[in-house]
């Protein structure tokens, strides 16, 4: 293992459980300025199209949520390629990442965990995120190995 990603990889880790410790009203803001940008945009080019806030609101935070842990999974992934046994650590780490980032807003006012959350956007994120990885990785090795360019 390559010590420089693996600390990569515990250091993003922490970065994205700090977004569980902000309160409801920094987190809400915080993709609330991302939805503006986006409803702006999306009313713009489409001018009689009806807007729903909310909803353009729980899809950006979604997203969010799935794009943060699939980078954790590729990470992680890519950590412990040549690890016997990789996939107990790889699908452990992110299972308890997950769910330890829902657990963390019991603490913050205004949050609380969802553990749709933690297994759909979080650990189905993450899993996505390995999933893209591992594939990208056995087509190097499977290309590299028939000397296909």
């Amino acid at each position: 293992m390559k010590m420089g990603i693996f600390l990569i990889s515990i250091l993003y880790s922490l970065f994205i459980l700090s977004f569980s410790l902000q309160s409801g009203e920094t987190s809400g803001s915080l993709s609330g300025s991302f939805v503006e940008a986006i409803t702006t945009f999306v009313s713009q080019m489409f001018p009689r199209l009806i807007i729903d806030i909310e909803l353009w609101h729980t899809i950006i935070r979604k997203i969010a949520h799935m794009a943060s842990f699939g980078i954790a999974g590729v990470l992680w992934t890519i950590s412990f390629q040549g690890f016997r046994k990789k996939w107990i650590y790889i699908l452990g780490i992110g299972l308890v990442l997950s769910v330890v980032g829902e657990v963390l807003q019991l603490f913050v006012q205004g949050r609380g965990p969802s553990i749709i959350d933690a297994l759909v956007f979080n650990y189905g994120g993450y899993l996505l995120g390995g999933t893209f990885c591992f594939i990208i990785i056995i087509n190097r090795k499977y290309n590299k190995k028939n000397n296909v360019s």
